[in-house]
């Protein structure tokens, strides 16, 4: 016979929700890839945007490369004539339904 006598002992439990943006079931990221492919789009750099986050340059190419290569897609493009990147249109897909899904998450008190 098990005697429990502290219940404290255990383990509290928690809720946790992730959002994963996906094509075709393959899962590309979540807040990490929107949070890079945000920063890219407001600074006009990958370089810029590693750095507003945090994340070493090599490490946020890699993340956005493998990204593209699960989407079959770039996400990002030169700019014309100019240095820098701006995202594609799947780019600003990615960051657009991130944002509106952690908004909708939030204001149901997640």
């Amino acid at each position: 016979m098990i005697s429990i006598s502290h219940v404290d002992e255990y383990p509290k439990f928690s809720v946790r929700v992730e959002i994963l943006i996906t094509s075709g079931g393959i899962v590309l990221g979540g807040k990490g890839i929107a949070e890079l492919l945000k920063a890219i789009e407001e600074t006009g750099s990958l370089r810029r945007a590693s750095e507003r986050l945090g994340m070493n340059y090599k490490r946020a190419w890699m993340k956005l490369k493998l990204a593209e290569a699960k989407a079959m897609t770039p996400l990002v493009e030169r700019r014309r004539g100019r240095s820098g990147y701006r995202l594609t249109g799947q780019g600003k897909e990615i960051v657009q339904l991130y944002y509106e899904a952690e908004k909708k998450l939030v204001n149901c008190g997640f």
